[in-house]
């Protein structure tokens, strides 16, 4: 991006670190806002969407020839970095909401993939967002959403949530 004739350049290929951008930025913002948020009167109403479009890949994406995919690699972060977010949340506020996975495309082969890793790692969240349609229906939305929630029910039941 070119402003002021300056060159600006947000992230080199191949050296973003997730991990450390979690430790060192992320996680700091979130014990903040989770501490501030949960002692005001409507905190028992929020719910806190801990990500948001994360399967685009800039977050958690793997680098292959010089592109950032949300591919195997990329999904594993992501998962990892779910976990440790929600539970960094539940250990601030136990009866924090926590809204996900927040896909930027809805599939419901990534949303079932999502909901087996959660159910089978103790980080379901309450609330399931997802922010794109891809052009679905608001029908065909709730055909699919059906079966998501048949899903997260069946892992309630599965794994006693």
């Amino acid at each position: 991006m070119e402003q002021n004739k300056e060159i600006m350049q947000m992230r080199q290929d191949d050296t973003y670190d997730w991990e450390k951008f979690m430790k060192e930025e992320y996680f700091p913002i979130v014990e903040e806002k989770v501490e501030y948020l949960m002692n005001q009167p409507y905190a028992d109403k929020l719910v806190y969407c801990i990500y948001n479009e994360c399967d685009n890949a800039v977050w958690f994406g793997n680098y292959i020839d010089g592109n950032v995919h949300y591919d195997e690699v990329g999904k594993a972060n992501f998962y990892k970095a779910w976990k440790a977010t929600y539970e960094l949340v539940k250990s601030i506020d136990p009866d924090a909401m926590i809204g996900g996975p927040g896909f930027c495309d809805y599939e419901t082969s990534k949303i079932s993939g999502f909901m087996n890793y959660c159910a089978e790692n103790d980080c379901v969240p309450e609330i399931m967002i997802s922010t794109g349609m891809d052009g679905l229906s608001y029908t065909q939305l709730g055909f699919y959403l059906k079966g998501d929630v048949n899903a997260k029910q069946s892992a309630n039941a599965k794994y006693g949530e």
